[in-house]
């Protein structure tokens, strides 16, 4: 696709304008024609949609006051979108809209209230294992370790996940929402939920799970051996908030 060179006036572009979408990829911003679609929305697609306009119907309803508030309080937040960092935070409105999302992926569907964003604490996910469940669930086991909290359990862990042939790389737009649970007693051994103490912090490590039902449908490949995708990060159960996020890519056998 072609390179978007920058100019004095416009150093760097993203989103659609007109007939045109901008977009990164190998640290290059590129342009394309934009994207029209020609098939009726799936349900899964309409659910998404529904939700979106109750967001923007939410923040309709909320005083001038506190959207000031909102405003306020994104000056503060690094966007999740090239270009990153605190210099281009986001506005009060997608803060909002945010966490009425990070919300309803919780389960916990409400207008959120404007409410100070903190820096997450430092996190990773490693891969353990993939196993079947009840015959056709694909069940994957993580290791979470994250900077120790006075509160740690406040964060939920949300993956992004596709599964692909072997070998072959991820759509984004065909990653599907699973949020983790933490793992039952007992877990493996060298799994088990602790906190680990270095030299200069504290770590929580916990085993956590995600469960993919039908993987196989879910995949539209019949295989032995696949390549898992997963970008993945953390929900503030407190405020909606999410962290931006990491990826997470490994071969997997199913035997």
């Amino acid at each position: 696709m072609p390179t978007y060179n920058p100019s004095i006036l416009i150093s760097d572009c993203y989103g659609s304008a007109g007939s045109i979408t901008f977009y990164h990829r190998d640290g290059k911003c590129r342009w394309r024609s934009k994207s029209t679609l020609s098939f009726a929305a799936t349900p899964r697609q309409c659910a998404a949609l529904s939700i979106h306009r109750r967001a923007l119907a939410a923040w309709r309803t909320i005083p001038d006051t506190e959207k000031e508030r909102w405003h306020d309080i994104a000056k503060n937040v690094p966007s999740h979108r090239p270009p990153f960092g605190y210099g281009c935070h986001i506005s009060g409105h997608n803060l909002f809209v945010s966490a009425y999302h990070g919300f309803v992926t919780l389960g916990d569907e409400h207008i959120p209230q404007p409410v100070e964003h903190h820096p997450f604490p430092v996190f990773a996910a490693e891969f353990v294992s993939a196993s079947i469940a009840n015959s056709s669930d694909l069940r994957i086991l993580l290791r979470l370790s994250m900077s120790l909290e006075k509160e740690p359990e406040r964060y939920a862990l949300l993956c992004k996940v596709q599964l692909t042939e072997a070998g072959k790389g991820c759509n984004p737009g065909k990653m599907r929402n699973f949020l983790a649970e933490d793992v039952p007693e007992p877990v493996p051994a060298g799994m088990a939920s602790e906190a680990v103490a270095t030299e200069s912090w504290t770590v929580d490590v916990r085993a956590v799970a995600i469960t993919i039902p039908d993987y196989r449908a879910f995949s539209g490949i019949c295989a032995d051996r696949y390549s898992l995708h997963i970008r993945y990060m953390l929900i503030d159960r407190h405020t909606g908030y999410r962290s931006q996020y990491q990826k997470l890519s490994t071969a997997i056998d199913i035997a």
